[in-house]
């Protein structure tokens, strides 16, 4: 059971419900034409091939262009959340289906992910967390003696953004060493649409503790990221979503195999 992962939907409700800019109508209406279906026919895919990941690619594209031109003017300002939690729901529609998922009953979280443990003033154990915009992991109930506490244990924690500049990038490999403190074995990325870090502001593998950062939109002009004009944006890259796609499937294949340990030779393994 993934749980609910509709993050953007919430997103509108919730300026629905506040009357957001005075468009309160505009913003059911938009639900009812636009969002409603998308989310529909995301439901709908229900397969793990190369044509239904590809298919749920086109999906978002098409809903982005849908988003783009109901935020013509860019009247809904970029600290209502709007855009981003367009990425933060796709990452649900998009790993929903992997068999992994269902078999181990695992779940979709974006609150409190389990980030290590300490011991208070009490002498009692104290649980760390972090928020991520999206994370596969899975609920315990852990009992620590004084008390029992709900943690959950991520696998798979990803930061999504609509760009990511060096001070996103900073804060993403903050996140993701807090993570793996607790988690070690977790995997942590970037989901960008466009990216503004410089070549020679990226990390070497080895030298973060992310593990990969992926880029959606291929765009010639850094600077064309700041203009109000998405139609100057590249288009959504299909081929980038779906390595994306195929190294979370990988991931959780691999960390849920069991490494048999040598008898002569190396001991520590990779």
């Amino acid at each position: 059971m993934v749980g609910e992962y509709f993050y953007h939907e919430s997103n509108i409700l919730a300026k629905i419900d506040s009357n957001h800019e005075g468009r309160r109508e505009d913003f059911r209406r938009f639900k009812e034409e636009s969002y409603n279906p998308y989310k529909a026919a995301q439901l709908e895919i229900s397969g793990i091939s190369h044509d239904d990941i590809l298919n749920k690619i086109r999906l978002l594209s098409d809903y982005y262009s849908l988003a783009d031109h109901f935020n013509e003017g860019e009247w809904i300002n970029s600290q209502s959340k709007f855009r981003p939690t367009i990425l933060e729901e796709f990452c649900g529609f998009l790993f929903k289906d992997i068999p992994k998922v269902t078999e181990l009953g695992l779940g979709f979280y974006n609150k409190n992910i389990f980030a290590g443990l300490a011991i208070n003033h009490d002498g009692h154990a104290q649980i760390k967390t972090k928020d991520i915009d999206f994370c596969i992991g899975k609920h315990f109930s852990v009992d620590f003696g004084s008390s029992t506490e709900d943690i959950i244990i991520p696998m798979v924690a990803i930061e999504c953004k609509t760009y990511t500049d060096k001070t996103m990038l900073n804060e993403a490999q903050f996140a993701a060493q807090k993570l793996k403190q607790g988690s070690p074995n977790t995997k942590v990325y970037i989901l960008s649409e466009g990216n503004q870090v410089k070549v020679s502001e990226l990390p070497l593998k080895g030298q973060t503790p992310l593990d990969q950062m992926f880029v959606l939109r291929e765009m010639k002009d850094r600077a064309l990221w700041k203009r109000k004009n998405r139609k100057e944006w590249g288009e959504l890259n299909e081929e980038a979503a779906f390595e994306f796609f195929t190294q979370v499937f990988t991931d959780l294949n691999r960390l849920l195999i069991e490494k048999p340990v040598p008898k002569v030779g190396k001991m520590i393994l990779d």
